[in-house]
């Protein structure tokens, strides 16, 4: 059995580029809209996105080193629940009301559409909708509802293990299945294929907990890094292909090869990750949360300011970048780990 860890700094400093590479895409995406700049100021970032993709892979990473020890354990399936909630939910609490307050204050930026209140209801209790439906209110909430279809299974893994294995097995059996036939809602929302890359980060974490050392830890680490390359590029030149089965899969396996091999060289001491990234994944799901709000808002006023000061679109889009990160690391210290505190005495 390898060394039972689940705090690696590297899968930390992941988060981190994961949700930069998030902001810079959505930077990138909104500066581009006609009502704005009207182009893209940073083109290579088109494949920014597969931030999520990568997340979503150290998210059933991190589940199974942290928790592979609690199965069947009593008391394991209300530990997990009440650690998820508690992580979750406050600030994303915080932040849709932070989001009320805005269409509230200026009722144009709903543009005509106001989310019902089972909408909101649901945008608070973060569960399940029809993927072909906007988001009512927070537009990246898409990728809390899937974890959080996540953590249910697993949480049925910890309970009985072999029967939630079993499920587990079943659902992604089906998601591969809807990479190949459309299905309807709820179904499209159930089996997303793109929920095999949780199953791909827990084929990760078991490795890791299995063997001490990972033989050719390099060359996982090129190869992780060569596909997800292969994507990214591909993604930047035909975006629409992003979501197609096969650019999923090119994301997948090579955030996985890339996790498996960083871990191996930061276990044997031959990677040291720098402090600043770790501190960025820290507060990456603060940054997650709040930075499109902000990149929205600063992209109208950047836009009027360059009426009188003509600058490099690149130059709009870096500060803009660089103020949603900012934002949410703020939003990480005044809100979430105020809350994490208060709700953790109150336990």
């Amino acid at each position: 059995m390898g060394e039972v860890r689940h705090n690696y700094r590297v899968l930390q400093a992941g988060r981190g580029l994961a949700a930069l590479s998030v902001v810079a895409f959505h930077a990138n995406m909104v500066c581009a809209l006609p009502k704005y700049f009207g182009h893209e100021p940073a083109i290579f970032f088109r494949a920014g996105g597969s931030g999520v993709e990568f997340f979503f892979v150290l998210s059933g990473l991190v589940m199974v080193l942290a928790h592979r020890g609690d199965l069947g354990r009593d008391g394991a399936v209300r530990s997990f629940a009440w650690k998820r909630f508690r992580r979750i939910y406050p600030p994303l609490w915080a932040m849709l009301c932070i989001v009320l307050v805005i269409l509230a204050a200026f009722p144009n930026l709903a543009a005509g559409v106001r989310p019902s209140a089972v909408e909101t209801i649901n945008a608070f209790a973060a569960g399940p909708v029809d993927p072909t439906i906007k988001e009512p209110l927070l537009s990246v909430e898409w990728t809390l509802r899937r974890e959080m279809l996540f953590y249910v299974l697993f949480a049925v893994m910890l309970w009985r293990w072999r029967f939630g294995m079993a499920v587990i097995a079943g659902w992604l059996v089906l998601c591969v299945a809807a990479a190949l036939v459309a299905m309807p809602y709820p179904a499209s929302f159930v089996f997303d294929p793109v929920h095999l890359l949780f199953a791909m980060g827990m084929v990760v974490a078991w490795q890791v907990q299995r063997t001490s050392e990972i033989r050719g830890d390099r060359i996982f680490v090129a190869t992780g890094a060569g596909l997800f390359a292969l994507a990214w590029t591909w993604s930047d030149i035909y975006p629409a292909d992003h979501a197609l089965p096969l650019a999923l899969w090119c994301y997948g396996l090579g955030a996985s090869a890339l996790s498996l091999g960083l871990i191996s060289l930061e276990r044997r001491g031959a990677l040291v990750v720098p402090p600043a990234l770790t501190a960025l994944g820290d507060a990456s799901y603060s940054i997650y949360l709040v930075h499109l709000v902000v990149v929205s808002a600063l992209t109208k006023v950047a836009v009027v300011i360059a009426r009188h000061v003509p600058l490099p679109g690149v130059v709009w889009w870096l500060a803009i970048v660089a103020a949603g990160v900012i934002a949410g690391i703020a939003f990480h210290v005044a809100v979430e780990k105020p809350l994490l505190r208060l709700i953790s005495k109150r336990r």
